[in-house]
């Protein structure tokens, strides 16, 4: 009988001040550096833009924001508007109110309007009158200001497009809104996207009404992930990171897309690892371990989202591998076929080879192209997580 783990002695040799880490926080995804390097000249675009309409008065610019996950969007645009607010405070300045919405949680135009309200002091319900009825009531919330200058900042603005005629409907009433006073009461918009064609989905009369200043974001060099990581190095003790680990996982991520969250996290597992080891040091070994266990995850988490088909050809790919059969194309297309036959549609081996191309460039598949004579050309196919 397997006994019991012995939380005694784990407490008796757990002390919370033998941690590795001293702010932890550093390495927390909400965390906003005090000084955001690497992104001076996005910043600066931003920063100038938008305090010249504060000193004029004038018309605000709006802002797209396009780049890669993890290029630091959402903390380059957060981080000058924190500063307009601190330097319009001090220049006695009409402050503008800022409005941050994630389209992954309030994706409808209905519950934008709403949560833009709340942001102005007015309540809406959540049910019982239409997305018209909301508009009216935020255009009332906006009119009761003499002055104001409104800041609607829509993260993930792709998955608000998921509807397109209803963003267009949304993003034309908010351009064109009804005020007695207009120069008294300035609105900017700021799109943040990883959809470099997004602006494509918009009317063109929308799109020449925003006339938005596009700022790209490029992916992060091997160089400018170690410098993220060692201002984020602050989160542990002194010494504590080995030498070359840092440089280990910048490396690694420079390969793969250059996301700087994917990277914070990974150093951040690589400190848990060693932590609850009760290691003194961060090693290459742990940071090996935390990219193997990030791997896994997202490798996991592409699995479940694919559609029904390619699932089966994985599925085909691994019961070859497990049989130790030959898992050529041909080979591995009948054993998918066997396991369609009953339940699923069967795809015709052109389309077949479509998703095993798609497969290979998720990285959840190799194949070798094999030269038979002959008996013509063929493909082995591996089922694997790098």
């Amino acid at each position: 009988m397997p006994k019991n783990p012995d939380f005694h002695r784990f407490f008796k040799d757990f002390k919370p001040d033998s941690t590795i880490f001293d702010n932890y926080d550093y390495l927390a995804p909400s965390h906003q550096p005090q000084n955001l390097i690497n992104r001076e000249k996005q910043i600066e675009k931003i920063w100038k833009e938008l305090t010249y309409a504060l000193i004029r008065n004038s018309i605000p610019q709006n802002f797209f924001l396009y780049g890669l996950p993890g290029t630091g969007k959402t903390c380059t645009i957060k981080y000058p508007l924190q500063k307009v607010i601190q330097w319009s405070e001090v220049q006695d300045l009409q402050c503008p109110i800022l409005f941050y919405n994630n389209c992954a949680i309030y994706n409808t135009p209905f519950r934008i309007l709403r949560e833009l309200c709340r942001c102005l002091g007015t309540e809406i319900p959540r049910t019982g009158i239409s997305t018209d009825d909301a508009f009216s009531r935020f255009l009332g919330a906006i009119n009761r200001y003499k002055q104001l200058h409104l800041i609607i900042i829509l993260d993930e603005l792709d998955l608000f497009f998921k509807n397109k005629v209803a963003a267009n409907e949304f993003f034309y009433k908010l351009i064109r809104f009804p005020s007695a006073d207009k120069t008294s009461i300035q609105i900017s918009l700021i799109g943040i996207t990883n959809d470099l064609l997004l602006k494509d989905s918009f009317d063109s009369r929308i799109m020449s009404s925003l006339s938005p200043i596009e700022i790209y974001f490029p992916p992060y060099s091997a160089l400018e992930l170690q410098e993220i990581l060692y201002q984020r190095a602050n989160a542990f003790k002194p010494d504590v990171l080995d030498f070359g680990v840092i440089e280990f996982i910048a490396a690694y991520l420079a390969q793969k897309d250059g996301d700087a969250r994917k990277l914070i996290n990974i150093l951040r597992t690589a400190g848990e690892l060693a932590d609850k080891a009760q290691d003194p040091k961060v090693l290459e070994t742990h940071a090996r371990l935390a990219i193997k266990k990030f791997a896994e995850v997202q490798k996991t988490e592409i699995i479940a989202s694919l559609p029904i088909q390619s699932k089966k050809i994985l599925q085909a790919i691994q019961n070859m591998q497990k049989k130790q059969s030959n898992s050529i194309t041909g080979n591995v297309y009948n054993e998918y076929v066997r396991l369609c036959q009953d339940n699923h549609p069967i795809l015709s081996l052109r389309h077949f080879n479509n998703h095993i191309k798609k497969l290979e460039k998720l990285n959840l598949i190799n194949t070798e192209r094999l030269y038979r004579g002959k008996r013509g050309n063929t493909r082995k196919i591996s089922f694997y997580f790098s």
